[in-house]
């Protein structure tokens, strides 16, 4: 499993390295990543869809799932347009419940199937 942030909407560049050169010693991978990215904008740009597509590329064909954990699931919905708010918002053991949370436990379970 590789867990890292994303930058600009790719994957931290030791995550990249470390699957570019590694992927093919490796039998499955499974990515995470706790982003700023929306579940909204997700296809965009900067979305976490984009990096997932790029890492899939570089690990060839071994990756088996991936999942993003967006940051606004923990802003109050009155807050998710403040870039503020999802600057200075950090995942907590206060605020992983909720819709988080729910995410979190449908990754484990999809993960524990693999």
């Amino acid at each position: 499993m590789i867990i890292a942030p994303l930058y600009l909407g790719k994957f931290a560049l030791p995550a990249q390295i470390l699957i570019r050169r590694y992927s093919d010693r490796m039998n499955e991978i499974i990515c995470a990543t706790c982003c700023g990215s929306t579940q909204e904008k997700r296809n965009e740009k900067f979305g976490y869809q984009g990096a997932f597509r790029h890492i899939r590329k570089l690990a060839r064909g071994k990756i088996v799932h991936c999942e993003a954990f967006p940051i606004a699931l923990v802003i109050p919905e009155e807050k998710r347009d403040d870039s503020e708010a999802f600057m200075n918002t950090r995942l907590t053991d206060d605020n992983f419940k909720g819709e988080i949370l729910e995410k979190f436990k449908g990754f484990i379970a999809e993960v524990r199937k693999s």
